[in-house]
């Protein structure tokens, strides 16, 4: 039985390490993201955006 389980495991490893297809792989890039953050200003409470280049 560990035989059995032993090989099923290893088949199941070799699944998943197999390389994908160039076709396959969605296409990645820079793209612009706004992010925003929040802060106190005299008793107020403020947002502040600013677009940053992130790796899509």
């Amino acid at each position: 039985m560990k035989l059995i389980a032993l090989m099923s495991a290893a088949a199941v490893a070799a699944v998943a390490l197999a390389p994908v297809p160039a076709t396959a792989a969605p296409h990645h890039g820079w793209k612009w993201k706004t992010v925003c953050t929040t802060s106190w200003h005299h008793g107020h409470k403020a947002r502040t955006c600013n677009k940053v280049r992130v790796r899509w």
